[in-house]
């Protein structure tokens, strides 16, 4: 058995799930599919997402992933994204990490132990990046590296 979305028009959707506010996949007329959420729904745009996650309880801070695959890929093939659209740290087709994270630093813990945190400096003002690490005294610290 096959279904088929017979429409190259992205409007066009093929939605499982509860309902359509609560789909768990949704696939457009495009080939893009979008896990979780119907909103955002899958992109309409060819330069977008071609799979988006997403937690629909967007409480949980970091809810979105976004992945783009092909021949001259220009865009970042993973992002991660605030609930509030602020993109907090990606990888780029060409394998740089960016990180930008969004909200306060947290503490330097053994749960933390291995994090980095960028922090961009205003105006006249460096950028820090630091590592949550522990030391020969098993004392926890945020460590500059810049």
């Amino acid at each position: 058995a096959r279904i088929m979305i017979l429409s190259a028009d992205p409007a066009s959707l093929l939605q499982l799930g509860a309902g359509p506010s609560n789909s768990s996949i949704v696939v457009n007329g495009m080939g893009k599919v979008s896990l979780g959420t119907t909103a955002p729904a899958p992109s309409a745009s060819s330069g977008g997402p071609d799979v988006l996650i997403q937690n629909a309880a967007t409480s949980n801070g970091s809810t979105l992933v976004q992945v783009q695959a092909g021949a001259g890929q220009s865009g970042d093939l993973m992002e991660w994204v605030s609930a509030g659209g602020v993109a907090g740290a990606s990888v780029s087709a060409q394998g740089a990490l960016r990180n930008l994270p969004f909200g306060s630093q947290p503490g330097c813990d053994a749960t933390a132990r291995g994090l980095l945190w960028h922090a961009q400096g205003s105006a006249g003002v460096k950028d820090t990046v630091a590592v949550c690490a522990k030391d020969s005294a098993d004392a926890y610290a945020w460590r500059s590296i810049f």
